[in-house]
């Protein structure tokens, strides 16, 4: 039990997935600014003061990407970044969002805007899931450059073929409603 009262420990009895875990997070939040970030170490902690500086600058979202001046990966198994890469690309050109060059990257800060949004995903495609709605809603959102470095905790719970069948559920499911 953490001896900090701001630090409020929510457990699934039943594994609800990624965005089972993002979806409790955001209604038990409180404050005027959300961050989520991987728990495996793969980000940076430090550069949660520049998300910060970007929220008071009036966004909705701001995600920490690969993909901008000066970010990178470190160690990342070129099949994720291919992945990540084919996704992204998908969600561009199905739902107009070529601004966003990192829409897999699951580092990012939030507005309380996040609380309006019901995230039916379960696993990775939460956080496409996520932006996509975010831009229904009119949200401002701005990338920042990270350093993704390949996990140092634990293992990948990810698996390329049924992550790519949820990627395509997730689109299916948004596109047709």
């Amino acid at each position: 039990m953490s001896r900090d009262r701001n630090v409020k420990l929510i457990v699934h009895q039943i594994n609800r997935g990624l965005g089972g875990a993002l979806s409790t997070g955001f209604k038990h939040a409180i404050g005027d600014t959300i961050i989520t970030l991987d728990s495996d170490l793969s980000h940076d902690a430090s550069n949660i003061t520049n998300f910060i500086k970007e929220m008071k600058n009036g966004y909705d979202v701001v995600i920490g990407s690969r993909y901008v001046g000066n970010g990178g990966m470190i160690g990342v198994p070129k099949w994720r970044v291919l992945v990540s890469k084919f996704a992204g690309f998908l969600f561009s050109i199905l739902f107009n969002m070529f601004k966003i060059k990192d829409k897999t990257s699951g580092y990012r800060a939030y507005s309380t805007l996040i609380k309006k949004i019901d995230i039916t995903s379960t696993g990775f495609p939460a956080v496409l899931e996520i932006l996509v709605k975010m831009k229904k809603n009119d949200a401002r959102m701005k990338e920042i450059p990270i350093v993704l470095t390949w996990r140092k905790k634990g293992y990948s719970k990810f698996k390329i073929f049924s992550i790519m069948k949820a990627y395509l559920k997730t689109i299916f499911h948004l596109k047709l409603g």
